[in-house]
């Protein structure tokens, strides 16, 4: 079918428009939405490439790729807007001549870029060299007029990193990963002379609709790792325009472990019960191997400290009656807490089933009621309150928060017979954010042959101790660390 978007036929042009004539429009977003951290959820994509393979060419396919995928999601070339005064009425514009940015540097001339077979040998690790490959603006916070998504291709030494950055307003990582999805999907076609539509037909507004008010009946929301926050200092807050980002830079730091499949294996059968009934998930014995480990080498037991908790968004996607589209895209996501005693993690091989079987209880003991609750008082308060997480939780030093992104297809997708699969996904969150907090971890797609990447940041202290426990050692492989 003819294109009426302009020619993408040359890297001059950076502006990338849907290869099919849309409609404007403008998208209510949902309750779950407007709460969401004012941020872009980036990653960064490597590829080795040979260096007959043109720049330009993978460029171009890529760029065509992505044109098409604004035909079907056509708010990624929107722009934040507010409706009104109340900080929860905020949309998606998209104009007649919408487009989004994808931008493109070769890096392999650049001196103090690492070669793609340095940053492989080094784990892959991005903090050094993000104000390179990220496109400038994910490296401010969202805000009024923000657009939904951006990318940038660099050029190494040897290889490709392509990065890119979805608005969290827009979506969670399941909503990335569908985006993704389709960019693959499209990217391979035009390296084939193929055209085809991927996304099903999915009615994203009566979703969000959905999304954005309590049913009848709904009981008052009641949590203590919850509280009213004024709206200016909360997550709720959508500023007029960017400041800066600017602090100190913490020790803290994100150490990487590798967990083979064959390892993964014997996790989950170690941190299983000897009752058959209190079944475990591979990421229950992960995430339980972990919160045991730190906690072993924090001893905060010592320091007067009786329990730690874990606090972590779960996708509701499914978990709701009736269940909302797998591919809706949005944020859909629940913060679920679990507590368990410190003098259970701190126990030696014992301490891997406590916490593995403290994680499965909180997520079966999730309740679409209390979901509900929570969107009940988050529509009803005034406009200058919030409902948000208590802030003590995740200062807390005992406790300890996870994203589990093992679901996303990044490592699995085929790019197409020029590109192929990735080698590594990597995400660009300083870990000096987060000094000071809660430990926190951040389990990775799934590799291909079925391992898993995690990162968990850690003091220098914490990460000799972790280097020297035999428990962790047992069943993972440090990678490297990085910034």
């Amino acid at each position: 079918m003819p294109s009426s978007a302009p020619p993408l036929s040359t890297m001059d042009d950076v502006k990338v428009y849907p290869d099919k004539s849309v409609e404007p429009q403008i998208s209510k977003l949902s309750l779950c939405d407007v709460y969401a951290p004012k941020i872009w959820v980036t990653q960064c994509h490597f590829w080795p490439c040979e260096e007959r393979q043109p720049f330009e060419r993978t460029y171009e396919i890529l760029k065509q790729g992505l044109a098409r995928v604004l035909s079907e999601i056509p708010e990624l070339a929107g722009r934040i807007t507010r409706g009104s005064d109340d900080p929860r009425d905020i949309y998606i514009e998209v104009n007649p001549n919408a487009s989004i940015d994808f931008s493109h540097e070769d890096l392999s001339i650049v001196e103090d870029i690492p070669s793609y077979l340095a940053l492989r040998s080094g784990g892959f690790p991005v903090q050094d060299i993000k104000l390179r490959i990220l496109p400038d603006i994910t490296l401010l916070p969202v805000t009024v007029g923000s657009p939904i998504f951006t990318a940038k291709l660099n050029k190494l030494k040897g290889g490709l990193c392509m990065t890119f950055g979805l608005n969290h307003l827009f979506a969670d990582m399941s909503s990335v990963s569908e985006v993704e999805r389709l960019w693959s999907l499209h990217t391979a076609d035009v390296s084939s002379g193929r055209q085809s539509t991927y996304r099903p037909a999915i009615n994203d507004v009566s979703f969000r609709e959905r999304l954005s008010v309590a049913p009848p009946g709904a009981a008052p929301f009641n949590d203590p790792h919850w509280m009213v926050s004024p709206t200016q200092q909360s997550q709720l807050n959508l500023p007029a325009a960017a400041d800066s980002i600017s602090g100190q830079v913490d020790a803290t730091k994100w150490c990487m472990w590798r967990f083979s499949p064959e390892n993964l294996t014997t996790l989950k059968k170690d941190a299983s019960s000897s009752d058959a009934t209190k079944w475990i998930s591979t990421i229950d014995a992960l995430i339980g191997l972990l919160w045991s480990r730190i906690s072993f080498v924090k001893q905060k037991s010592q320091e007067g400290f009786e329990t730690s908790e874990m606090l972590f968004p779960i996708n509701a996607r499914k978990r709701l009656h009736p269940p909302l589209h797998s591919n809706f895209l949005g944020n859909v996501v629940d913060l679920i807490s679990a507590e368990c005693p410190l003098a259970d993690l701190e126990a030696g091989n014992a301490g891997l089933v406590a916490g593995a079987q403290c994680v499965r209880r909180a997520v079966t003991e999730w309740e679409q009621s209390k979901f509900e609750a929570w969107l009940g008082t988050a529509a009803s308060l005034p406009n200058d309150q919030a409902i948000c997480p208590h802030p003590l939780m995740l200062l807390a030093s005992q406790n300890m928060t996870f994203n589990d992104y093992s679901k996303s297809q990044s490592n699995s997708l085929d790019w197409g017979i020029e590109l192929g699969y990735i080698e590594s996904t990597r995400y660009t969150t300083p870990a000096a954010s987060m000094a000071g907090c809660a430990t926190t971890v951040v389990v990775y797609p799934k590799l291909r042959d079925g391992g898993l990447e995690v990162v968990m940041t850690c003091s220098d202290a914490a990460q000799q101790a972790l280097l020297d426990d035999p428990v962790l050692q047992r069943y993972a492989q440090f990678r490297c660390c990085f910034g």
